[in-house]
């Protein structure tokens, strides 16, 4: 089970979750619409890719570089299929 690291931090309005986890908006808006289903097509999540600006590989490296500073594990495996480990999606939208 993955575990958040670090220390909570209370806010008088919740962050966004660039502001949450250290992701630029374009990396935070991928990692929202990642959050929407746990299985992926490699060919939709590319198109969803595009549509923020951004190449699926190196937007997924960026968001698993994270999961694994906070999880010590990715957040997605696979490359088609490309599935979500719900626990890490939990932690890195919290």
């Amino acid at each position: 089970m993955c575990v958040c690291r670090g220390t909570r931090q209370k806010f008088s309005q919740p962050p966004s979750c660039g502001e949450t986890i250290g992701l630029d908006v374009a990396h935070s808006t991928f990692l929202q619409i990642l959050s929407q289903q746990l299985h992926w097509t490699r060919e939709d999540l590319a198109q969803q890719a595009q549509q923020a600006d951004l190449l699926l590989d190196g937007a997924l490296e960026v968001i698993n570089d994270i999961a694994f500073d906070r999880c010590d594990e990715a957040l997605t495996d696979g490359e088609d299929p490309i599935e979500l480990n719900p626990d890490v999606l939990q932690v890195l939208l919290s």
